[in-house]
């Protein structure tokens, strides 16, 4: 099972993690306007579209490498393109300054090597848009909710297609850099047809809920999950080797098979297969290591389903 290394959260962390919460906020009336406000860059575009980075230390730097604090993993964009620095220590003054980047950093239209911030500032780099603003409990609490509308898939509780593919390249940079094996697995329900031909939709439905929160349950908080589509789902588990991964995908297929769901008076019980490709040796970026995990899930499919397949490359001619 992997070691120590950078934390990756899970799927509805990786939400909270682009928004800012004020100590409190949480035990007061949601209508309440005004109080303490928090300065931060909202991000306007984009896959993290909605996303919030608070400013709560000195420096902040944009760019397109896993050590920046705010990543944009954009060609346009410098290894370290910007900084956005406090300009005094404990008031919210804040000015961009511009690294010495390849195509510039953008105030409002126009090209800056420095410039101070006020409150609607959109600064372009790399063709992304970022908003300074500075918020408070209600605009924080509204922008989380547009977060997790955006994505989070409502039905599963896990994260969108888009937004998994995203934190799974984000998750390959820092893969690469540091040596570490990642695995991907790639689950489809057998027959879920059959579920809703029988029991109807809202069976139907309540199936992918459950299966959604019993994946969550059967991985660690390092592994990230979502729904890939339909009846489909796609987990990735950073430092981890191909056994460690079948000894997951076992654990998923195991507790669904060993578990019975209810409806109001219907009773069901639904199966999974689950095919499993490991970075580097079955691929190394997003579409190569999921169509690995598909080729091995089909495989598991045409073998009787229920079961778990690693990736076998074809044999070299």
């Amino acid at each position: 099972m992997p070691g120590s290394g950078t934390r990756i959260p899970r799927p509805r962390q990786i939400v909270e993690d682009l928004t800012i919460h004020l100590p409190g906020a949480e035990s007061e009336p949601a209508a309440q306007v005004g109080g303490a406000r928090v300065p931060a860059i909202i991000l306007y575009d984009g896959d993290e579209i909605g996303g919030l980075h608070s400013l709560t230390k000195g420096d902040t730097v944009i760019g397109r490498t896993a050590g920046c604090d705010i990543v944009i993993p954009e060609s346009r964009v410098s290894r370290r393109h910007a900084i956005i620095r406090r300009m005094t220590e404990g008031e919210d003054r804040f000015e961009v300054v511009d690294l010495g980047s390849t195509n510039g950093t953008f105030v409002d239209g126009d090209r800056v090597g420095r410039l101070m911030l006020v409150r609607g500032s959109k600064v372009a780099i790399g063709g992304r848009i970022l908003k300074f603003e500075m918020l408070d409990k209600t605009d924080l609490a509204y922008q989380s909710r547009i977060v997790q509308m955006i994505h989070l898939d409502e039905l599963t509780g896990l994260l969108t297609k888009r937004s998994l593919f995203r934190a799974l390249e984000m998750e390959l940079i820092r893969t690469e850099r540091y040596h570490h094996p990642l695995s991907v697995l790639m689950m489809d329900l057998d027959h879920f047809k059959q579920v809703n031909d029988t029991h109807g939709h809202l069976v139907g439905s309540h199936c992918l809920s459950e299966v959604g929160a019993l994946i969550r349950e059967a991985t660690r908080v390092t592994d990230v999950s979502g729904r890939y589509g339909g009846e489909e789902f796609v987990s990735f588990l950073p430092e981890t080797d191909t056994a460690a991964a079948r000894i997951v995908a076992d654990r998923i297929r195991e507790a669904l098979a060993g578990r019975s769901f209810q409806y109001h008076e219907t009773r069901y019980q639904v199966r999974i297969s689950i095919g499993v490709a490991t970075y580097p040796a079955h691929g190394n970026g997003v579409e190569s290591l999921v169509q690995a995990a598909d080729t091995a899930l089909y495989r598991a499919k045409t073998l009787g389903r229920n079961r778990c397949e690693v990736f076998e490359p074809p044999p070299v001619t």
